[in-house]
């Protein structure tokens, strides 16, 4: 089994007590889960290359359990994209969902990578496969329409987004409003009732900018 390690509640403690544990494991398998786990640790601290380390050393042993080993892919997906290097990050998350993600955050990453590539046809397959996982998330909704916009499909938002989303939400909001642009109603008056909406989520206010600067 792959316990949780709460590093956050007393991190030298717990980091010094896996290491102790290594000392008196001899099974591979045993070891391997507890270098998953001290990878874990050191991410909390974002001491990246020793969570690399760990996890290299978990996956290079006889760790066969497909769930923990989804786990350690994601979290190096996750190093990597902060470390800007996009590619290398979408494989390890890719990797991830093939392992079958339980948590469904690895397709997810791969729809919002994507879309922030501008890649939106295939961030919209990743939204596809979040179906289970995420059905009723607006942010997922919201995501699948403006990539939608972007591929000049309004009637895709018109019968498959926006239905999904509460009429008082801000993301069937801006959607309305990016297709009365895309309509040609008076821009002045649609940029208007766009400066209007209360957003707070940087995906709203970043496609509030770009309606509002194109």
């Amino acid at each position: 089994d792959y316990p949780e390690q709460n590093c956050s509640k007393d991190w030298n403690k717990t980091v010094h007590g896996l290491k102790e544990k290594i000392l008196r494991t001899k099974e591979n398998v045993a070891r391997a889960l507890v270098w998953a786990q001290l990878g874990d640790c050191y991410v909390l601290t974002d001491e990246y290359k020793k969570s690399l380390y760990y996890y290299d050393l978990a996956l290079s042993s006889e760790l066969k359990d497909a769930k923990v080993t989804s786990r350690i892919y994601y979290n190096m997906g996750q190093i990597y994209e902060r470390a800007g290097q996009l590619g290398i990050a979408i494989s390890y998350y890719e990797t991830s969902f093939e392992l079958g993600d339980p948590t469904y955050l690895s397709p997810l990453k791969l729809a919002l990578i994507n879309h922030n590539l501008g890649e939106f046809a295939l961030s919209n397959k990743w939204i596809g496969r979040l179906s289970k996982g995420y059905s009723q998330s607006e942010l997922v909704r919201f995501i699948e329409g403006v990539n939608y916009f972007h591929m000049f499909r309004p009637n895709m938002i018109k019968g498959k987004v926006l239905g999904n989303l509460d009429e008082k939400s801000n993301s069937r909001a801006l959607l309305n409003l990016a297709l009365r642009m895309r309509n040609n109603v008076v821009v002045d008056d649609v940029k208007r009732d766009l400066s209007k909406l209360d957003l707070n989520f940087d995906l709203h206010l970043n496609f509030r900018n770009y309606l509002l600067n194109n």
